[in-house]
């Protein structure tokens, strides 16, 4: 990306990013300033939010992300800036037209994409991508869609990722015993009932939709946890019982899922690193569940489907990488019987029945 471009600089994103950052110095003068600092796929990203109640909201999802002792005076690699228009109004680049938060945002870019701005009815944010810089406001912050609470961000984090050479997962990952599992499948083939029954059996949750993934300095890959939350259909929700208490009900039309922060349900099991040492495929069969051989052709095309799911958000991410860990990784159809207890069993004997790992002989 070349920054010095007249027609980048000088674009309406990133106008609206100065006005944004502007906003946000004349915001954080009159209202609570809350900060967070955070640990995401080996960078630092500094959230920075003029508000309390919106702090509360857009970091719910974050928290077991967050980084404890001083920075060492380091740069975060990501500055986020934000601000309650509720309490400060916006200025500069205007919402989407209508009155439907749960619609698609207007996205927009410069012309060697190094500015992107996403408008909302409720929200505007836009970043820089050269500079790892972030800054928006949120407003009706009191009825805030359940996806930016349970994804907070969304669209943002995943370009970072991408640039940074973490390209974006759509997969679920848990970990037990130093063992990665990672669920691949689109929406509907089982990765979040997976993955949440695991987590309520043992195991270290990472994502049940979204994780990023990076190669290992000693060969193979690990897969990085975003958000610690769950968006889960209300028949769904039902066979979990444990996470009935949790769930925050949907507050709009057209939200079909209500969303649990899996922090209140076991901090302990939220994990931010994981390595991934066999591939699953899940698909819904009758019968108990069980595991049997997939091809890495099986998985890569999965792997595929899956970034082209995240397209619209941070286009389609390294395939090459992709190609990589369905070569270097063991795959393994996921048949998913009704009975959700045998689901993290199976998994783990899966997992045991790998031979040791050798970070020599894997491929990065």
């Amino acid at each position: 990306m070349d920054s010095a471009r007249p027609a980048t600089v000088g674009s309406p994103e990133a106008l609206a990013l100065r006005e944004l950052e502007a906003g946000f110095g004349r915001a954080a003068r009159r209202q609570r300033l809350r900060r967070a600092r955070l640990g995401l796929a080996g960078g630092t990203v500094e959230v920075e939010v003029a508000g309390e109640a919106l702090f509360e909201r857009l970091t719910a999802a974050l928290r077991h992300l967050a980084l404890d002792g001083p920075d060492g005076g380091r740069a975060p690699d990501l500055r986020v800036t934000l601000w309650d228009a509720d309490e400060r109004p916006p200025a500069g680049p205007p919402p989407a037209p209508g009155h439907v938060p749960t619609g698609p945002p207007i996205a927009s870019a410069s012309p060697d994409g190094r500015f992107v701005l996403h408008r909302r009815t409720h929200a505007v944010v836009a970043m820089d991508r050269a500079r790892g810089s972030v800054a928006g406001w949120f407003r009706d912050v009191d009825r805030l869609p359940l996806y930016d609470r349970g994804r907070p961000l969304h669209p943002q984090l995943l370009l970072w990722n991408q640039d940074r050479g973490a390209p974006p997962l759509h997969a679920g990952l848990v970990a037990r015993g130093g063992r990665g599992a990672l669920f691949v499948g689109e929406g509907g083939s089982g990765k979040t009932t997976s993955a949440l029954a695991c987590l309520l059996h043992g195991f270290d949750f990472l994502g049940d939709d979204y994780v990023s993934l990076r190669g290992r300095p000693g060969g193979g890959f690990a897969g990085h946890g975003v958000y610690g939350s769950t968006h889960v259909a209300p028949d769904h929700l039902a066979r979990f019982p444990a996470l009935v208490p949790h769930a925050v009900a949907p507050v709009w039309e057209g939200e079909d899922k209500a969303v649990v922060f899996l922090a209140d349900v076991h901090p302990g099991r939220l994990a931010r690193e994981s390595p991934i040492d066999a591939l699953f495929l899940p698909t819904v069969r009758s019968g108990a569940t069980r595991v049997r051989p997939a091809t890495p052709a099986q998985a890569v095309l999965r792997l595929v489907q899956g970034a082209l799911a995240l397209a619209t958000h941070a286009g389609s991410g390294r395939m090459e990488t992709l190609f990589r860990l369905a070569a270097a990784t063991p795959a393994f159809w996921l048949d998913l019987g009704a009975e959700l207890d045998e689901i993290p069993l199976v998994v783990q004997r899966t997992l045991d029945g790998l031979p040791p790992a050798d970070p020599a002989g894997r491929e990065p």
